[in-house]
């Protein structure tokens, strides 16, 4: 009766045995997949990072061809405004001599 007991006892030991080997082996591979996540997350944050540094170092010379256009376009107002005020007094000396 003895042998009966400790044969299984030792049933139910190994069957826990294979269960905890096999949880083991299930945490392992889960583990293994969470390390490629955060391997592959950080690989895409540092083509995120290196994207924005490229679009960043665009921004300036944009900023900086914008702002030429800028200075430009009051240039070209400017000199049209005085254009205009040129037109009025070569205009104003025409009629005065044809007048007088």
């Amino acid at each position: 009766a003895t042998d009966a007991i400790s044969s299984a006892g030792g049933r139910d030991l190994t069957r826990e045995l294979n269960m905890e080997k096999a949880r083991a082996t299930s945490l392992q591979q889960q583990l293994s997949s969470a390390n490629d996540s955060a391997r592959t997350r950080e690989e895409s944050n540092a083509d995120l990072r290196n994207s924005l540094k490229e679009a960043v170092s665009l921004l300036k010379p944009l900023k900086e061809h914008v702002a030429q256009a800028e200075s430009q376009k009051e240039d070209l107002r400017k000199e049209l405004a005085r254009s205009k005020q040129r037109i009025d007094d070569l205009e104003k000396r025409v009629a005065s001599q044809t007048a007088g």
